[in-house]
């Protein structure tokens, strides 16, 4: 049946939501697949994984907006828990692993 296939990709990729605020509130950005894919962190200072996530999840954060200036690493990201990206520099876009390994 495809009913359980469909339910099956549904959970399988966590997604991940970068606010404006300090505290995951403010303007949200796009609900983005945690994918290991680079996405824009731009003008944002906060991210949350969602609920659905099963397990811990990685969030690498990026000087650049091409995802290959290492500033930040979140490990352990989850279960709608907010984390507050404050590394000191200018956070341009990030990367969000579907496990606790970091990209």
């Amino acid at each position: 049946s495809a009913l359980p296939l469909l339910v099956f990709v549904a959970f399988a990729t966590a997604d991940i939501i970068a606010f404006s605020g300090n505290l995951c509130d403010g303007d949200a950005g796009s609900d983005v697949a945690c994918d290991g894919s680079c996405h824009s962190f731009s003008n944002r200072h906060s991210f949350q994984v969602s609920q659905l996530a099963t397990g811990a999840h990685c969030v690498t954060a990026f000087e650049n907006a091409n995802c290959d200036t290492l500033v930040g690493v979140f490990q352990g990201q989850g279960n709608s828990s907010c984390a507050n990206v404050n590394t000191g520099t200018n956070v341009q876009s990030f990367i969000c692993a579907t496990d606790d390994v970091c990209v």
